[in-house]
């Protein structure tokens, strides 16, 4: 991955929010992309209730969604890229 300047991150969540995402995937121990891959999957063994209940309190909400999608679309067409 390459280096990305700090001062040219862009932050998409707020402090606690992020607090709370990473406190999430840290309970798996495994990497994000696996994460991902057991909730396409349904692997209910590896997933149980709690951890999914969890998993809805951080999801984003429609509107946030709606919102980074759109400031993505305004970047890539004024960037050239989309």
């Amino acid at each position: 991955m390459d280096f990305i300047p700090f001062w040219f991150q862009i932050n998409l969540l707020d402090m606690k929010r992020s607090m709370n995402v990473n406190i999430f995937l840290k309970q798996f121990r495994l990497p994000n992309a696996d994460i991902v891959q057991l909730v396409r999957e349904g692997k209910a063994e590896e997933i149980n209730a709690e951890r999914l209940r969890g998993l809805l309190k951080i999801m984003p909400e429609r509107d946030e969604v709606c919102w980074v999608l759109h400031r993505g679309r305004l970047f890539n067409s004024k960037s050239g890229l989309g």
